[in-house]
């Protein structure tokens, strides 16, 4: 049989702990109720089985008989038919003690504790703490990020976001989690948590290269190049135009190297790997980041700008929000002064008949939200085209 006792005053509570009864803010009478129907209780109103009626008659009777509820019967058939059963406000703290349970106001401090505690931090996670401890104040609930019941949860995810925000050098997942919790599955679990808040709350891109930009991936990175250059490594030259092919390297040897020779007509970064494969140009040094423009791959690219800045660089992507979203990120992280790269109206226009429709009008809206931002001042007038058109473009349509 169903532990009908905790069922019924765990509901009521649940429904208390929710109501403007208990943030203080209610302006009439409210009464905490169960309703018996078909939906919250339907073996009440099996026949077949009426012993699961009488027997829950006698756990109403028997809460009421102690105080934590009143009963309310259906018109005429008082003793037959529940219709509800009303919480008894004035016995909380006896509910609360006889059900082990922790009281919401208890939680939402304890919660607030923790939360104080990164209220330091000089990034997102400060002012997300904030806004938390402001709306448990307020009575307001944080189930959207955090869940009050459990504090050691709450607990892990702060310390994964600061930890994460500290992150210096690319790391793997797996690793990162032993790190923090001796456990290499266990960031796993937290992670679209800590992904919703750091969106929400820091100034990314997209959720899938989120981590990856933060130096968290789940796998060691590639940076491939080709074209013209040399570079090296050690004791080792790496002669790009000698190759006569791409080359990939790593993400702990692209720590080490050094820039020895460049001077090319441009530099250009290409967001897709099938775009840089294809792309052939014999005085250009060709990258394809491999990855996100995390920190080791914005340290690089710097190497090659201090090297020459008479090199103008430039970059590739997608004609579509994503694509001048990780321009703007590129140029505003680096504070290289890249160009756009056949990301304009005009090829936009050239290869229209192979564009895929934008039917998402929140993906509009993501557009036009760009005309009032200054930084993308360059594309608007693209963009401006894309929404009357409703239609964006891939880079590997465009062959070079």
């Amino acid at each position: 049989m169903k532990d009908y006792p905790k069922i019924f005053l765990n509901t009521l509570i649940d429904k208390y702990e929710r109501s403007t009864l208990y943030r203080g803010d209610n302006k009439q009478k409210v009464t905490i109720a169960y309703k018996f129907n078909q939906r919250n209780i339907p073996e009440y109103f099996n026949e077949i089985n009426y012993q699961n009626k009488e027997k829950i008659h006698e756990v109403v009777r028997n809460l009421a008989l102690h105080g934590y509820i009143e009963i309310v019967w259906k018109k005429y058939e008082a003793g037959n038919i529940l219709k509800q059963i009303n919480l008894n406000l004035n016995r909380l703290a006896d509910i609360y003690q006889l059900l082990n349970r922790e009281e919401k106001g208890d939680k939402e401090r304890e919660a607030i504790k923790v939360l104080a505690t990164y209220l330091d931090r000089k990034n997102l996670l400060s002012v997300f703490a904030q806004d938390m401890i402001k709306q448990l104040n307020t009575g307001k609930s944080i189930a959207k990020y955090l869940d009050i019941n459990n504090l050691s949860l709450i607990k892990a995810i702060l310390y994964s976001i600061d930890r994460i925000l500290n992150q210096q050098e690319e790391i793997s997942q797996r690793v990162f989690s032993i790190d923090l919790f001796n456990d290499s599955k266990y960031f796993a679990t937290i992670e679209n948590k800590i992904i919703k808040i750091m969106m929400d709350y820091g100034n990314y891109i997209d959720e899938e290269n989120l981590l990856a930009e933060e130096n968290i991936v789940h796998n060691p990175g590639y940076v491939f190049l080709k074209g013209k250059g040399i570079l090296k490594c050690g004791e080792t030259e790496i002669n790009l135009q000698a190759l006569n092919g791409e080359i990939a390297l790593s993400s702990k040897i692209i720590k080490t190297i050094e820039v020895k020779e460049l001077d090319v007509d441009k530099v250009i970064t290409i967001e897709n790997l099938t775009t840089f494969h294809t792309y052939q140009k014999d005085n250009e040094l060709i990258i394809y980041l491999g990855g996100f423009h995390n920190q080791l791959r914005e340290d690089f690219l710097l190497k090659l700008y201090h090297y020459n800045q008479n090199n103008p660089f430039y970059h590739w992507s997608d004609i579509d929000l994503g694509g001048f979203r990780i321009f703007h990120h590129l140029k505003s992280k680096t504070k290289i002064p890249f160009k756009p790269y056949n990301m304009n109206k005009e090829i936009l226009i050239k290869y229209q008949q192979y564009a895929m429709e934008i039917n998402s009008n929140a993906y509009l809206k993501a557009l036009k939200s760009l005309l009032n931002n200054e930084d993308y001042k360059i594309f608007y007038d693209v963009i401006s085209y894309m929404i009357e058109k409703k239609v964006r473009l891939e880079q590997e349509i465009i062959i070079e």
